[in-house]
């Protein structure tokens, strides 16, 4: 018997060219749009969190600031006499100026004076502090409670208020006695520093920074010719 024998010659296999589209495409549209989206909140996040520390930073300067603008008029509120030392006194400016603050010779003359921006003694402006506000009111306070009096008690309650551009509002208050060491006059006329005070402009920025502070023991400079 003949065993006859077949050949197939085999055929080369060929990868079919029509790539279904899923294993090649690129990104959709939508998640270009998610992309885009997520990137602009983490950059407005991060603009936001700039923001809020420069913000910090500025009202952090603007409260020191303040509160030497209320500490350097408070001082020179209370280095004044407790009453007007010329004939009959009475509550608040007897004939001052209210122009300026240079011809008022007592605490009470300060009662209701307001400046914007803030003024020097002479009503000169002081630079770098526009749209700044300070005012200043005195009060006879009851020497019990310390509460506010409608009459003469011997204690005045002196009040400064700044108030920066932003509408932040910084208050310091002192009590100033008729007893007070201000009051004691020397036996003879003498020549005596009680009050320093600082101002100082960079000169980069040119905003004026001002500062002052009443001596808890005043200094003998000199005695007057007489």
């Amino acid at each position: 018997m003949t065993r006859s024998v077949s050949r197939c010659r085999s055929m080369p296999r060929t990868l079919p060219t029509d790539i279904p589209p899923a294993a090649s495409r690129g990104f959709t549209l939508i998640e270009v749009t998610l992309s885009l989206l997520i990137v602009g909140v983490v950059l407005v996040s991060s603009l936001y969190a700039l923001g809020a520390v420069a913000r910090l930073g500025r009202t952090v300067v603007d409260d020191d600031r303040a509160r030497l603008l209320a500490r350097s008029l408070l001082a020179e509120v209370i280095q004044s006499p407790y009453e007007d030392p010329d004939g009959s006194p009475v509550f608040g400016r007897e004939f001052e100026s209210g122009s300026t603050r240079d011809g008022w010779d007592d605490v009470d003359d300060y009662h209701g004076w307001s400046a914007s921006p803030p003024q020097a003694k002479d009503g000169t402006p002081l630079s770098g502090f526009t749209d700044w506000t300070r005012q200043v009111s005195v009060a006879y306070a009851s020497t019990g409670a310390l509460a506010t009096a409608v009459a003469e008690t011997g204690l005045k309650r002196i009040t400064v208020t700044v108030t920066d551009p932003s509408g932040v509002v910084t208050t310091v208050e002192a009590l100033r006695s008729r007893a007070s060491s201000y009051e004691q006059a020397p036996a003879l006329d003498t020549q005596i520093l009680t009050f320093v005070g600082i101002e100082v402009t960079p000169t980069a920025s040119g905003v004026m920074t001002t500062a002052g502070t009443n001596l808890r023991n005043p200094v003998t400079v000199g005695a007057v010719a007489q």
